[in-house]
């Protein structure tokens, strides 16, 4: 079957068509109201998304965009084609982009179905992995812009806590880039326990903080499997997540700065660290 074979659009001429119940409003409208749905938007990110595993109820476009999508494979999701002033009025704002698909959300994984508990193999047979933890990011664009970080560097795993923006809303997967739909993220209703499973699969925790006991990054080595932990936008990495830790790191800056914004300061840590070499157990120990 021919992947990019043309599947029949649906014009629609009204705004009260029941089909665009879920483009209604989506600038206001909360990701929770859409009962286990999320929006893409944008040509690449739904572009991703129709690659990814997750399911795609429909795909929203205006005529004047619609051919940003002619050569993807939709997956059987029906097109719903509308003017653009009439998909700007739909959405509530000025909807230039053009191209937006409604998803449907999956269960995400747990730390133990990806990475199993420890077991007593030689410490060179356990892969090389980094994973990102998150305990409270709430601005979207940081926890977007993260999710690229964890692609372009491989991070296995992106853990997001209970208190931080949902990963899965518009704003925060269209600033992903769909990078999103290709990326284990982990969210636990209880971020302790997925810690501890952390530890339990081998994973040194690493606190990224200013502290005293914090190691420069140039000097800190990379353990086989590291979770690197990073902190809130406004009030840093909390007490109770960073006594946790292995590992306390910091990057070294000029006097009278004393923080970077998250995003800045994942990607140097990220960089650091898959470019320095793994740290191995000393032999007998």
């Amino acid at each position: 079957m021919d992947p990019v074979a043309a599947i029949p659009d649906i014009p629609i001429a009204s705004l009260d068509d029941p089909r665009l119940a879920s483009y209604r409003d989506v600038k206001t409208k909360r990701a929770e109201a859409r009962e286990g749905k999320f929006i893409a938007e944008g040509h690449r990110v739904v572009e991703r998304l129709l690659a990814s595993r997750y399911p795609v109820e429909s795909i929203l476009a205006t005529d004047r965009r619609r051919h940003l999508l002619d050569r993807v494979d939709l997956r059987g999701a029906p097109v719903l084609l509308l003017p653009e002033d009439l998909a700007s009025e739909l959405v509530g704002y000025q909807f230039h982009g053009g191209i937006m698909a409604c998803g449907t959300r999956l269960p995400g994984p747990a730390i133990g179905d990806l990475f199993p508990p420890a077991t007593d193999a030689a410490a060179d047979s356990v892969p090389v992995e980094l994973v990102v933890v998150c305990p409270r990011i709430t601005d979207p664009d940081n926890l977007g812009g993260l999710m690229r970080l964890c692609r372009a560097f491989g991070a296995a795993a992106l853990v997001v806590g209970p208190p931080s923006v949902d990963p899965f809303s518009r704003r925060v997967l269209r600033v992903s880039m769909g990078n999103a739909f290709h990326l284990p993220i982990v969210q636990p209703t209880d971020l302790g326990g997925t810690l501890s499973d952390l530890k339990a699969a081998g994973f040194e925790l690493a606190a990224t903080l200013l502290d005293p006991a914090a190691v420069p990054l140039a000097t800190m080595a990379r353990p086989r499997r590291l979770a690197l932990l990073l902190g809130n936008e406004a009030d840093g990495l909390e007490p109770e997540w960073a006594e946790r830790c292995d590992h306390k790191v910091l990057i070294p800056m000029a006097l009278g700065t004393d923080s970077l914004n998250v995003t800045v300061s994942a990607g140097i840590f990220l960089y650091h660290f898959t470019q320095v070499a793994v740290q191995f157990p000393a032999s007998g120990s």
